[in-house]
């Protein structure tokens, strides 16, 4: 019997998820030798109606990201989903101030952790890769991100600047013209050289600029809502693939979905180079370690979807007719 206590900031994201978007968890999960899911009654009563038995997904995760014998000592709950978030943060060297720890949104340490996991994987990149991959991406970019990026501050050549923080969220179509297509891979792989300057690249590729200097520096407030949720599944996607387990995209959309598919599929020999360093850090942490950092980096693309498509439903019908100001139904009449 396994001692469940809820947790907000984990278990109301998987509340929220599909059994499709569930599932790389659970398979992450069961390649753990120490893991106990697959042992309980709901899971195999319901298995692979994941959403029965979303709590015990929650407890696994939290109890594997715990040191076994200090599970012992909380009565086998393992620790609360903001200490292990913290922990992997730690474990890949990021700066957390204990402030930031005990208080910081739990999002906000979740993109620190996606945006170093994108800087390992890009960086591992050949010069080919990179441009395919701006290529995927900046098709996504929103062009009020151009001006943002446009805007900032550059030092010098060789120093790069923070993009100006972009809250759009209106959607763009993609280009299917094979001549566009082919002009965005030729601006992706210029951007991506070390001959034109930083200062040229912003003025020339504002939308490549944008993504490479989010992704190089680590901070990707400066990037449309719909490139965040793209960059936060390839994270997750390229943990997935690390491990040797197939997920889908489609609860993304076609468009996104392909896209992810497409980078996965263009960078598979570097996500092989970065499986070396997860290895590394595995020994460090312990086997479970290995789960818990996948888990972690699909729970925090999972809330950025459900985050963005709640913005969806936020906005107002188009030519909607709204109600005056001066008569309101039902309001006594002078």
């Amino acid at each position: 019997m396994i001692n469940y206590k809820f947790d907000a900031d984990l278990d109301t994201v998987l509340q929220e998820a599909s059994n499709e978007e569930l599932g790389p968890l659970v398979q992450f999960i069961k390649t753990d030798d120490g893991q106990e899911l697959t042992e309980q009654e709901a899971f195999v009563r319901y298995y692979p109606n994941h959403q029965r038995y979303v709590h015990l997904i929650s407890h696994e995760i939290r109890s594997l990201g715990g040191h076994s014998v200090a599970n012992i000592l909380r009565g086998g709950s393992g620790p609360d989903y903001r200490t292990v978030v913290v922990d992997v943060a730690k474990r890949l060297k990021l700066t957390i101030s204990d402030e930031e720890a005990k208080d910081a949104p739990i999002a906000n340490l979740e993109h620190k952790i996606l945006a170093h996991v994108l800087k390992d994987i890009y960086g591992k990149m050949d010069e080919e890769q990179r441009a395919l991959f701006l290529r995927e991406v900046e098709q996504f970019q929103d062009n009020t991100d151009e001006d943002a990026t446009a805007t900032s501050t550059t030092t010098n050549d060789s120093d790069t600047t923070d993009a100006t923080t972009s809250s759009s969220s209106s959607n763009n179509s993609n280009n299917n013209d094979t001549n566009a297509a082919d002009q965005a891979s030729t601006n992706s792989s210029e951007a991506t050289k070390g001959s034109v300057t930083n200062t040229e690249k912003q003025k020339t590729f504002p939308k490549t600029y944008a993504v490479v200097l989010a992704v190089e520096q680590e901070d990707l407030r400066g990037l449309s809502p719909k490139v965040i949720t793209l960059l936060s599944a390839v994270a997750a996607s390229s943990m997935a693939h690390i491990m040797g387990i197939t997920t889908k995209a489609s609860a993304l959309g076609d468009s996104m979905a392909h896209s992810v598919n497409q980078i996965i599929s263009l960078i598979g020999s570097s996500l092989n180079r970065f499986a070396s360093v997860l290895s590394a850090l595995s020994d460090i942490g312990g086997p479970s370690y290995r789960v818990t950092m996948p888990c972690v980096v699909h729970v925090a693309m999972l809330r950025i979807k459900q985050g963005n498509d709640a913005l969806k439903y936020r906005q107002p019908y188009p030519n909607q007719p709204q109600l005056s100001t001066k008569t309101q139904p039902n309001s006594p009449q002078p």
